[in-house]
């Protein structure tokens, strides 16, 4: 296949997605599946997506506002869920009740067959089928390909890929909260989880309307990664159309790359190594690295029983509702010992842990790839703070391998990080 022809063919149809207009998205309502009790409200809607083999394809929503948004100008976010998942009716509904609008969409082209679909996790096979049926079929479309899991062949057309779908559904879902009067078109934000975060990663190298995005877990650089996600990364075709870093020099909005430590599905040094690229564009973008979190969907809304604080108050600052601690800078002297600027904490709220390897930092990658882990435990070490509130100093270990330092606000129980540095 052509390369650079697909990549040609990739620009123009997702650049064409930013100048499309209300009627072209074809944003139909459909209430034989609008949720109901607790979901009320909320609406099951379908709009256009990209061609796949010559014929349409159609794709499923749920949106939902804050309760009194009628007339009003409030900021909006889309939702993009991760493996396994689907638009889910609870994550909607904690960004409305923070006063958000919210769209959450479906990437993997499924559709749902029973009213409330999505309210709960782990229902796919039960509740959603990936085709067009009842009251979603129409003659000349059909639904967009699930999750090819990055299998992608030699001889695939572009519009036959997942991915290309996928990337280009984030971008419409982006249009269509754009055609609400009470939404305000600047403030529209972008949530992803998992493989969502690494669709959304993707998706920001493109035009799009994004005031901030949040990629949770996933990053760029996964050809990088130490975990079984390089092998998803590592077919030719794969790299020459879909790794993200090749374009984050077109990212210029804030972004919160926010992860874990030791996540069985990301590895660290690809989060770090990504927003070292799009800082570079934008100075609010920010690094979090969690410690002692899980992987899931529900743990990425659920702030009262997950450490997930910084997910809304990162788009609360992003949309003038608050404010969002900084790290300025930091350094490592010829002498081993790290400093670190930062701001937006009070003193008496921070808490600086080092975290530190005194191994190789590697993941153990069994027979089953899907149950690689990290090889080690993350080592800890409490920093000093200086008279200012402001700096951060301590002494890296002479046997650490690797390290990142933690700047936490015990009272927002908000985290940032410095990148992950290797040691001298």
């Amino acid at each position: 296949m052509d390369c650079q022809k697909d990549l040609n063919k990739i620009q123009k149809d997702f650049d064409s997605i930013f100048y499309k207009s209300h009627a072209e998205l074809n944003i139909r309502y459909i209430q034989e599946f609008n949720p109901a009790n607790e979901y009320e409200g909320i609406k099951a809607i379908t709009y256009d997506g990209l061609t796949r083999n010559d014929f349409k394809t159609k794709n499923f929503g749920y949106i939902g506002f804050p309760e009194a948004s009628k007339g009003a100008n409030v900021p909006a976010v889309v939702l993009v869920h991760g493996g396994a998942g689907y638009p889910f009716l609870k994550w909607i509904k904690e960004w409305n009740t923070r006063g958000y609008a919210a769209i959450a969409i479906s990437t993997v082209g499924v559709f749902p067959t029973r009213l409330n679909a999505g309210d709960v996790e782990g229902a796919l096979s039960k509740d959603w089928i990936n085709s067009l049926e009842g009251c979603f079929a129409e003659t000349g479309y059909i639904a967009s390909p699930d999750n090819d899991d990055m299998r992608i062949r030699d001889t695939q057309s572009v519009d036959e890929m997942w991915m290309y779908h996928a990337v280009s559904q984030v971008l419409l879902a982006g249009k269509v909260l754009e055609t609400f009067d009470n939404i305000n078109k600047s403030q529209i934000g972008v949530v992803g989880i998992s493989w969502g975060s690494v669709i959304l990663s993707i998706a920001l190298g493109y035009k799009n309307n994004f005031a901030y995005a949040i990629p949770v877990y996933g990053s760029g650089y996964l050809g990088e990664s130490l975990s079984f996600m390089r092998y998803k990364f590592l077919l030719p075709r794969v790299q020459d159309l879909w790794l993200a870093e090749k374009r984050f020099q077109n990212v210029k909005i804030p972004v919160l790359w926010i992860c874990m430590n030791n996540d069985g599905c990301f590895s660290v040094n690809s989060n770090s190594k990504s927003y070292e690229d799009t800082v570079k564009n934008n100075k609010r973008t920010t690094l979090s690295i969690k410690d002692g979190w899980i992987h899931g969907h529900s743990c990425c809304w659920d702030a009262v029983h997950y450490p997930c604080a910084e997910i809304y108050a990162f788009a609360d600052a992003l949309t003038g509702k608050g404010t969002f601690p900084c790290i300025n800078e930091f350094s490592l002297s010829a002498d081993g010992m790290f400093s670190l600027c930062f701001s937006g904490i009070v003193k008496s709220d921070v808490i600086a842990t080092l975290y530190y390897l005194t191994d190789e930092y590697e993941y153990s990658i069994p027979f089953n790839i899907h149950e690689s882990h990290p090889s080690h435990k993350w080592k800890k070490k409490r920093a000093g703070i200086d008279r200012s509130g402001r700096i951060v100093t301590v002494s890296i270990p002479e046997n650490a391998t690797c390290f990142y330092m933690e700047i936490r606000d015990k009272v927002k129980n908000i985290t940032i990080s410095s990148t992950l540095c290797k040691n001298m």
